[in-house]
């Protein structure tokens, strides 16, 4: 599904929109699983930074936000058009009720899940989707009023997956940053620990680097 959401600030100040309605299918996908009595899921959620939902360690849902400009509004109270509105376009995709296997495994740049496989019953996308719709509006609300709150970031910190961990992030240049994920800045943007200090990245696919100790831990 997709929001148009109108932007009543500058651009650059819903960069951190992904993590935003990361943390709003987060609480969607809880809420669902408690309406269900599937028991407690928090220990099993994570948001991958920047954008996606993972669920046992799979990819449950993934975020894409786009910026667009409207081309008509409605004229305003005294009759004269009013300026047109930038709108922010927040895609969510949600894996709801299929089974994974039927995935191309070819075309997955991550392991999926679903949450019929992840929960073990049948869930209908439309709860999904009212249970999702209600917790976006109501963060982005609080979003465009404050930014990124002290009680959004603590959540994002609390749920960020590879979490000290050796990753690689790369940007649509093509160009790629390795170091440790050490958490979130104010600005929602990811902190690695590199050879050269520590470095925020805003944007970008991250994957976690295999290291020689790792592979010798999983031998052990």
């Amino acid at each position: 599904m997709s929001i148009a959401w109108p932007m009543v600030r500058a651009a650059a100040f819903y960069d951190p929109a992904p993590l935003v309605a990361a943390l709003a299918a987060e609480q969607a996908v809880r809420h669902v699983a408690e309406g269900l009595s599937c028991g407690e899921l928090a220990s099993r959620l994570q948001v991958k930074w920047p954008n996606d939902l993972l669920l046992d360690g799979r990819k449950v849902a993934g975020v894409l936000c786009e910026r667009t400009l409207s081309a008509h509004v409605p004229a305003g109270s005294s009759g004269e058009p009013g300026a047109p509105p930038d709108f922010l376009i927040v895609g969510i995709g949600i894996n709801v009720d299929f089974v994974p296997a039927l995935l191309p495994a070819e075309t997955l740049r991550f392991p999926a899940t679903t949450l019929r496989e992840a929960l073990g019953v049948p869930v209908e996308v439309e709860g999904v989707i009212a249970a999702f719709s209600r917790r976006m509006l109501r963060l982005m609300h609080d979003f465009d009023r404050d930014g990124l709150t002290s009680e959004m970031l603590q959540q994002l910190r609390a749920l960020l997956a590879f979490e000290g961990c050796m990753i690689q992030v790369m940007h649509e240049g093509g160009e790629a940053i390795r170091g440790r994920q050490v958490g979130l800045d104010d600005d929602g943007r990811l902190l690695l620990e590199t050879d050269k200090g520590l470095v925020p990245c805003a944007a970008g696919e991250i994957t976690r680097v295999r290291l020689a100790e790792d592979s010798d831990a999983d031998a052990r």
